[in-house]
Formats: C-alpha cells, structure tokens, sequence
C-alpha cells in the first residue's frame, strides 16, 4: 500500500497589501490568519513557510507567521504541508508592504554670503536640519516658491535678493 495523496490546505490567504508601521520601514504580523490549515488522508509530517523577496529569506517549521516581520515591498509566502510518505501541497500568497507615512522635512536658518559675481548659490543640505522618515529619505529638493516645477538641487540668490528670502525644503 502506497500513499500518493499529498496534504491539502484550507484557509490559503490571498495576496495582502498593508501600509508599514509606525516609524518603522516594516510591518509585523500579529495572529494567526495567514495560517492555514493542512490536512492529509494519512497525517501531516510538517508544516513549513518559507517567505523571499523583500524579506529576507528564511525557512521555519511547524510554527505560526504571527510575529513575523515583513520589509518595505513584496515578500512571497510558501507554506508547504508534507506527509510521512514525502508528498507535498504548496499554499502561495504575496505581502506587499508600502510606506504610507510622510517625511519629516526639518529646515535651519542659513546665512548666505554673495561671492564676487553677486550670487550665493543654497543647497538643501545648507537648510536642512535632520530631517528623517521611516524609510530613509532619498530626494533632497530647494525651491524659491514652493511651487510645482521649481524643485532643484540648489538655487541661486543674487543682489536684488539681499535680506531674508524664503527657501522651501522637500524631502521624499
């Protein structure tokens, strides 16, 4: 007598999307809904998840995904059920983790001295005063206004501006 019936799954998740926690760049999961339940016609050896792509990956036997943590982007989950006669059943679904929080953008003041040909040229990293996001900032942005299509990487004062003009900071 030969078993050659592999293990079934009920309860399979389907694909998840959730935002990151706060202040952090992850997302932890907490109880037991993405567990599915494996049955076989004799009786189940192990039950195993394997997660890869934007976490890193791992492999953990007869336990639960509660707890597990989750990186910024899409993970996929194999559980796989595997009965004493070594026939399996795979369960697939994807998590996929966005950063939904804004960054903090922290401006200074700056004093900028004009150079000989009458122009003081400002970064962001001269009115930038730490500021910070979840997930790490990767654009730095300066702008005179404010306004949509004036964002660069520095701008440039000149005589007819001496005083305290405005500079505005964006961080994405």
């Amino acid at each position: 007598v030969q078993d050659i019936i592999a293990p079934s799954f009920t309860g399979c998740p389907s694909n998840q999307t959730l935002g990151t926690d706060d202040d952090f760049c992850t997302y932890t999961h907490s109880g037991t809904a993405w567990d599915p339940t494996a049955t076989d016609n004799c009786s189940v050896l192990s039950k195993t998840y394997t997660v890869s792509g934007a976490t890193t990956a791992i492999t953990v036997a007869n336990t639960s995904l509660a707890g597990q943590v989750f990186n910024s982007g899409t993970t996929t989950v194999t559980w796989t059920a595997t009965d004493p006669s070594g026939n399996s059943q795979t369960c697939v679904f994807t998590v996929t983790v966005t950063d939904d929080q804004d960054p903090n953008a922290i401006c200074q003041a700056y004093t900028a001295a004009l150079q000989r040909n009458g122009e003081a040229v400002v970064t962001p990293a001269n009115i930038d005063n730490a500021s910070n996001d979840n997930c790490g900032i990767v654009l730095y942005e300066i702008s005179k206004t404010g306004g949509a299509g004036t964002w660069a990487s520095s701008v440039t004062y000149d005589c007819s501006e001496i005083g305290t003009p405005t500079a505005y900071l964006r961080v994405t």
